[in-house]
């Protein structure tokens, strides 16, 4: 699974978690109709983050969690200088998290921009 936050044409973040993350983001990227109806109508312009976790209920709680942030915790969340495990409980923050690095997010931008 993977929890991930984009950038939006109106300068907004929009967080989504995904089992295919590059199948989601294709959605979001080209409003395809199985995107958000929030993406359909601000066009996604990149890619700020994207994590993989090990289940669903971990992404689900990861979402849920960044929803609730600030911009400026986003912010720092995206900078790397706030952990995204400091967001879960205290028994969970040991949940397997990999950040994408920024090779990937780059590469997974390209693909997304196919159809």
């Amino acid at each position: 699974m993977f929890v991930y936050m984009i950038e939006c044409s109106d300068g907004s973040l929009y967080t989504g978690i995904a089992s295919d993350v590059v199948k989601r983001l294709r959605a979001h990227y080209h409003r395809l109709p199985e995107c958000a109806k929030y993406t359909r109508s601000r066009q996604m312009v990149g890619i700020a983050a994207f994590w993989e976790v090990e289940d669903k209920i971990t992404a689900c709680r990861l979402e849920y969690r960044i929803k609730k942030l600030s911009r400026s915790e986003k912010n720092k969340l995206i900078d790397g200088s706030l952990e995204i495990l400091s967001l879960l409980p205290g028994a969970e923050r040991n949940a397997a998290v990999r950040r994408a690095e920024t090779e990937e997010i780059a590469e997974t931008l390209e693909k997304i921009r196919q159809l």
